[in-house]
């Protein structure tokens, strides 16, 4: 279900069918699984939607999108206020448990540039929405107009590799071609060091896969020293990077994390699952001459 108090019925009516056919979508085969209610204009706030959500049948939404949060918002309450923002979480929690359901609320971000801030402080507020939001799924400005990159902060989830998104009327698409790391930065002053005309080195394009094929390897590396190894050869690999990439691998398979003998909490990453480096030794080391 998407519950939403911006836009118009009629506005919600143009907008989907052109997403629908866009993404190869016949409404026909949404028209059992998507639910859209236009709640603009009707006042509703989270805690007097209480009567609405318990009217509903239990598992019968897997998802429910509040578009947006700002607007569901109790009146009189501040979003700055962590108390306030508690309690709408809490009321969160109380409907989700009663449907069986998971609830996603699209936010705003702070005003500015977001390029340098955590992920979880991107979404305008009181901190305790940081704390209470399983998932923190953000966009913000790529350097190329018409891009954004999405990025994430799970709590109990394997982590997200950050992806770049281009915008072609009506939607969003992936565009593996652009950096998820050339945020867009604030502008520089006039004055600075910055040679408007100067040249400036051609940038690489990074994915998990190439980092992985380049940096790690069946013998297993700490972490400290995988991250020398990878700005010894790309200086523009921040450690930040690297251990977005590390994880991404692991989460996909494409890396694996080792355990010291002497100390489990202790990680290596290798290319081969722990237990197969031996059998990777043997296949590899050379075999004497006189050998049958």
């Amino acid at each position: 279900m998407i519950l939403d108090n911006e836009l118009h019925a009629e506005t919600a009516a143009s907008r989907i069918p052109k997403i629908a056919e866009e993404r190869g979508i016949h409404l026909r085969e949404i028209s059992e699984s998507v639910c859209v209610k236009n709640v603009r204009g009707e006042l509703k706030d989270i805690l007097a939607l209480k009567e609405y959500f318990f009217s509903l049948a239990e598992d019968n939404f897997k998802i429910i999108v509040l578009d947006a949060l700002y607007r569901f918002l109790p009146k009189d309450s501040d979003e700055n206020a962590n108390g306030a923002l508690r309690e709408v979480y809490n009321q969160l929690d109380l409907y989700a448990l009663h449907l069986g359901c998971a609830f996603v609320c699209i936010h705003h971000s702070t005003k500015g540039v977001q390029s340098d801030k955590a992920i979880v402080d991107v979404g305008a507020g009181g901190g305790a929405q940081s704390r209470a939001a399983d998932c923190h799924l953000i966009l913000r400005d790529h350097e190329e107009n018409d891009a954004v990159v999405l990025d994430a902060a799970v709590r109990s989830w394997p982590p997200i590799a950050p992806a770049c998104l281009r915008w072609r009327f009506p939607v969003w698409s992936l565009a593996p071609d652009l950096s998820p790391f050339d945020l867009r930065r604030p502008e520089r002053r006039r004055g600075g060091n910055r040679t408007p005309n100067s040249p400036t080195a051609e940038k690489q394009t990074w994915s998990v896969e190439r980092f992985v094929s380049e940096f790690i390897t069946p013998e297993p590396l700490r972490f400290a020293a995988l991250t020398a190894r990878a700005q010894a050869s790309s200086p523009e690999l921040s450690q930040r990077q690297i251990k977005i990439y590390v994880e991404a691998a692991v989460s996909n398979g494409l890396a694996f994390k080792w355990h010291d003998a002497m100390d489990r909490r202790t990680l290596s990453y290798a290319s081969v699952p722990q237990q197969e480096l031996e059998l990777y030794k043997t296949r590899t080391e050379p075999v004497p001459p006189n050998a049958t």
